[in-house]
């Protein structure tokens, strides 16, 4: 037994780090380790991400490789995110649709492709997130529109505050 020197609790030796060089055990505990990390995570959280930020700009490669290797290394998750987005855009698209509706959300993934291939690449974006935090839209054409990749990523899953009425 040992008594952590941050939380002044005793515990077993297993919940305490091991010194490489003496072997003995290290002040403080995992938990005590854990939460203290956590703390500066927070709050340095504005400056880490504008480091990795930065770096990511430097190294566009480098993300690139990663990104990839990760795919590689985990299809299994990547084949389950695709099917479930594939699910929710199916449960998102109402049976009521007529066909030339149908075909008109067609004409705006074949209008992201067409602009994408003059070096900017477009996404196709639900206006009301399909599956956002407090509101989720429909696969339907007046909910769409095409726009540079850069935005839809920045925008993520929300619904933006100007396009709501209140």
């Amino acid at each position: 037994m040992k008594t952590c020197k941050r939380c002044k609790q005793d515990k077993n030796d297993l919940s305490f780090k091991i010194s490489k060089k003496t072997k003995k055990l290290l002040n403080p505990c995992f938990d005590c380790r854990k939460k203290k990390k956590e703390e500066y995570d927070k709050k340095h959280k504005e400056i880490n991400n504008a480091t990795k930020n930065a770096w990511a700009k430097r190294n566009p490669e480098k993300v690139k490789a990663a990104k990839d290797k990760w795919k590689k290394e985990n299809i299994g998750k990547v084949k389950a995110d695709k099917a479930r987005r594939k699910e929710r855009v199916a449960r998102a698209t109402p049976k009521w649709l007529n066909p030339l509706q149908l075909e008109v959300i067609d004409f705006y993934y074949m209008m992201a492709e067409l602009r994408s291939r003059k070096g900017i690449k477009y996404h196709v974006d639900y206006i009301i997130p399909i599956a956002g935090k407090n509101v989720c839209g429909l696969n339907v054409p007046w909910n769409l529109e095409t726009i540079p990749a850069k935005e839809n990523i920045k925008k993520g899953n929300k619904l933006l505050p100007w396009r709501t009425n209140g």
